[in-house]
């Protein structure tokens, strides 16, 4: 029997609903687009709303130019895609579980997180978009990327790796939430989810570039299926350090878009396989969790 309901069974990301939204979507009848866009677009929305509403004075979170490009299909030509706005920070100085559900945070330098081939691309970058400086906010401070698959594929991979080593030379603070895991972000000489040992299948990377890449650091919070996203530092200006939830924005994105309308728990996500085995007896555990859900409402 199907198993559907409104509310989010998982802890944190619904791998259900973003193995859907990571389908490969080519234009085809029997293959049409995918939805990442419209989560995407959502959760960069609220996202600055929720920083705003706890920001200092000094500062102020706007939806701006994003450094990736996102197409509409994850193969489209170069030329059909389209630039989607991500967060930015301007201002000045001022249950039932088969296998635990697990979050933990490392520390590398930013340097370490670059690939310098990446920005001996001058000639071609036809992608790049150099970070927007609005005079009405003033100085970028922190540039916040909700990462998406065209951006770690073949269509806009390049084109982000430079944009994103331009903004680490710039002494920009740049993190980028990493939800992938089909196609994880490749940083250089990482291993790679699921089959390395010690991966996880989400990642959040706070690339902290001052005040050199040689001494800067880049904390990555790691987290499993089922697991809440983390509570991250957010650097702003100088040493000003903003501490802020993740997981409620994740939640209310999921829940006020009643994007779990055509979600069937009596089934796996689409391509279980790509999960670790850990992750696919956590997302088991949350299949019988998600039956309680439907019971009670």
């Amino acid at each position: 029997m199907a198993v559907y309901t409104l509310q989010n069974p998982y802890h944190g990301v619904n791998a259900h609903y973003n193995s859907y939204i990571q389908r490969p979507g080519g234009g085809k009848d029997d293959n049409p687009p995918n939805q990442w866009v419209s989560f995407h677009n959502a959760f960069v929305t609220l996202f600055a709303v929720a920083l705003n509403d706890i920001l200092p004075a000094t500062y102020v979170a706007s939806n701006d130019q994003s450094l990736q490009v996102v197409t509409e299909y994850w193969d489209a030509a170069p030329e059909k895609a389209t630039r989607r706005p991500d967060t930015s920070i301007y201002g000045s100085f001022s249950g039932m579980l088969a296998a635990h559900a697990i979050t933990e945070a490392e520390e590398i330098r930013v340097e370490d997180t670059i690939n310098h081939e990446d920005t001996q691309l001058d000639a071609v970058l036809i992608y790049d978009t150099k970070t927007r400086l609005d005079s009405q906010f003033g100085k970028v401070v922190t540039r916040i990327e909700l990462l998406s698959p065209s951006n770690v594929r073949e269509s806009g991979e390049r084109a982000y790796r430079y944009a994103r080593a331009q903004t680490l030379y710039s002494k920009t603070v740049l993190i980028e939430i990493d939800l992938l895991h089909q196609t994880p972000f490749m940083l250089p000489n990482r291993p790679v989810y699921p089959d390395a040992a010690h991966t996880f299948a989400y990642n959040i990377y706070v690339n902290d570039p001052r005040p050199t890449l040689e001494t800067g650091q880049t904390r990555i919070h790691k987290f499993s299926v089922d697991a809440p996203l983390p509570k991250i530092d957010i650097p702003l200006a100088g040493d000003e350090i903003l501490p802020f939830e993740l997981d409620p924005v994740y939640q209310y994105t999921f829940t006020s878009g009643r994007r779990g309308t055509r979600l069937d728990y009596s089934q796996p996500p689409m391509r279980f396989e790509t999960y670790s085995a850990d992750d696919q007896a956590r997302i088991l555990a949350v299949m019988e969790r998600a039956k309680t859900l439907l019971q009670a409402e």
